[in-house]
């Protein structure tokens, strides 16, 4: 468990990892069913559809998860990535009420993909935008943002994310709280929208053990 470290720039490293390695294959649950992911500290059930790729880092109390069409030299847009963390909350914030430690979080994720991005002309933030949403009667704080442009994504590929922030009943007693991202770079010009849904049964499931 570490305390959150820019884990939008972490997951757009894994994103592109993927579309580099194009023959990476699929794995984890083809048979579409249930699956229960155990993460050393904590648990929760795998997002739903079939042919997920899953890395399992329980050391870092991190799970990734990646999906991608197949085409004839390997993966193909659009790409999908969900990632999990357990995180803890550095002592000298503990003071920090629920959402204060959410606007924390989510400020450093955005300055973060700023340096990364902006400054050195890799790809640009845009449409980064706050807000909340209510999952099976759970208050989650969402940062929405897409990155393109520059030297990774050129004029015609972009990445959609949103990032979801859930803190259990115990945070206050525990200070851990988890964070939940899930994106979809594709091309421009596609007309479908991301189904940004597929994290929801994840943060639903989300138990500590």
């Amino acid at each position: 468990m570490n305390e959150y470290t820019s884990f939008g720039k972490k997951t757009l490293l894994f994103v592109l990892s993927i579309i580099l390695i194009s023959a990476t294959t699929q794995a984890g649950n083809p048979e579409n069913k249930e699956q229960t992911i155990d993460v050393g500290n904590y648990m929760f059930l795998a997002p739903p559809g079939d042919n997920w790729k899953v890395e399992i880092e329980k050391e870092k109390g991190s799970v990734s998860f990646s999906k991608q069409p197949r085409g004839f030299f390997g993966g193909k847009l659009p790409l999908t990535t969900i990632h999990v963390r357990e995180n803890r909350v550095l002592q000298e914030k503990w003071n920090l009420s629920e959402e204060e430690t959410a606007n924390d979080v989510r400020e450093r994720e955005k300055i973060g993909m700023f340096m990364k991005g902006g400054l050195s002309g890799d790809y640009f933030l845009t449409d980064s935008k706050n807000d909340t949403i209510t999952i099976d009667g759970k208050k989650i704080y969402i940062m929405s943002y897409k990155n393109s442009g520059g030297k990774l994504f050129g004029k015609d590929k972009i990445l959609e994310a949103i990032l979801h922030l859930y803190f259990p009943p115990d945070f206050k007693e525990k200070q851990i709280f988890y964070m939940v991202i899930i994106a979809e770079i594709h091309e421009i010009g596609k007309t479908k929208e991301t189904d940004f849904t597929l994290v929801y049964p994840v943060i639903n499931s989300l138990r500590s053990k």
